[in-house]
């Protein structure tokens, strides 16, 4: 099938790329070779060309960071900005998710015309107030949903802030007392099986298959899932 002799090009293409040169022969050979294998990894996810947009602009971010650094670095002596700092870092955050999530957009989007359509919305519709008057619960959640994917992005931040701090989330709660450690066991038991989401095709012999798989588009329906 094409998409198996796309997978297995990209397998070679990220298996040779020390052949192509790496980052020994010079700074435009390696970004030529960077923007290469992202584009080429685009393409492993599908053949279609929003596919390979998306790879083609993270090849660009990793590229443009990498050469703005010096200037970034001056700006930051320039200004007396401290780049460890909270407001820095959270700065730093804030512009990685936008640039990722602006990516996406042609990830996600049907075709590279879809997703050229919602960049064009993005720039030209101005109405600030899809965001009080409801009708961002028309966009595919509605507002309980919405409230919980809130909840789970927090719960994502408070993951990544104990990683960041050295804090192993699992060694804190063994080193609580029987009955403390049961609670937030069972809770996090009891989490899982009412915010996961279960498969609705399976036989009604078949017991419950719980989906935590890795999700991907495709005519809109879920393929590559892994379920248990």
């Amino acid at each position: 099938m094409l998409a198996d002799r796309i997978a297995v090009f990209v397998d070679s293409v990220y298996g040779n790329y020390q052949d192509f040169g790496g980052s020994r022969k010079g700074k435009l050979r390696k970004y030529l070779n960077k923007m290469i294998v992202f584009l080429v990894s685009g393409l492993w996810h599908g053949a279609s060309l929003s596919f390979v947009a998306w790879g083609g602009l993270n090849g660009f971010y990793q590229i443009a960071g990498e050469i703005l650094m010096p200037l970034r670095r001056r700006l930051a002596e320039l200004f007396k900005i401290n780049r460890n700092s909270l407001g820095c870092r959270m700065v730093q955050t804030i512009l990685t998710f936008v640039f990722v999530d602006f990516a996406w957009i042609f990830f996600r989007a049907d075709s590279l015309r879809d997703s050229v359509k919602i960049v064009r919305s993005i720039v030209s519709v101005h109405n600030p107030w899809i965001f009080w008057n409801g009708a961002l619960y028309d966009c595919g959640l509605d507002q309980r949903n919405f409230i919980l994917m809130i909840l789970g992005i927090g719960l994502l931040l408070f993951a990544d802030f104990c990683k960041h701090r050295g804090i192993v989330i699992r060694d804190v709660v063994m080193k609580q007392d029987y009955w403390t450690r049961c609670l937030v066991i069972d809770a996090a038991v009891v989490a899982l099986l009412v915010f996961g989401m279960w498969d609705e095709e399976v036989k009604t012999d078949d017991p419950p298959k719980l989906i935590i798989g890795v999700y991907s588009r495709h005519d809109g329906e879920l393929v590559d899932v892994r379920g248990f």
